[in-house]
C-alpha cells in the first residue's frame, strides 16, 4: 500500500505515524570509559616468579600505547597484585611509580619488585 494512502487511512482512524528516530549518541568521556572497564572481563595473565622478578610485562597493543610505553618495563595493577600477593584494595598505587597508558594505570616493574623486597 502506498505511503500516502496509508497516511490518510491512519489519520481517519486517529492513528499517528511514528517517525523512526536515530539513537542519541553521548560523547565517550573518561568517566564513561572507566565505568565500561568495570564490566570488561579481566585478562588472564600468568606472572612467573623468578628470583623476585616479574617476567610477564604489559604488552602495548595500539600505536599510542606503544609510543607512551616505549621501552619501559610496565606491569598492570592486576599482575602487580598477583606478584605482591596482597589484596587489590591495599596496593599502594600512589606510593609506587606509575603511568597512565590508554586510560589504564600501569606500574613500573622495578618499583613493584623493590616494594616486594621491602615487604
Amino acid at each position: 500500500m502506498p505511503l500516502r494512502k496509508r497516511k490518510r487511512r491512519e489519520e481517519k482512524k486517529g492513528w499517528k505515524l511514528q517517525k523512526k528516530r536515530a539513537p542519541i549518541r553521548t560523547p565517550v568521556t573518561d568517566q564513561l570509559r572507566q565505568q565500561l572497564r568495570i564490566y570488561q572481563k579481566p585478562r588472564k595473565v600468568a606472572v612467573r616468579l623468578e628470583n623476585n622478578v616479574i617476567t610477564e610485562l604489559y604488552k602495548p597493543k595500539t600505536q599510542t600505547a606503544k609510543k607512551q610505553a616505549g621501552t619501559k618495563r610496565l606491569v598492570t595493577v592486576t599482575e602487580a597484585v598477583k606478584f605482591l600477593e596482597i589484596p587489590a584494595s591495599t596496593i599502594p598505587i600512589l606510593y609506587l611509580r606509575n603511568i597512565e597508558v590508554d586510560g589504564e594505570t600501569l606500574l613500573y616493574a622495578n618499583a613493584v619488585e623493590a616494594y616486594k623486597s621491602r615487604m
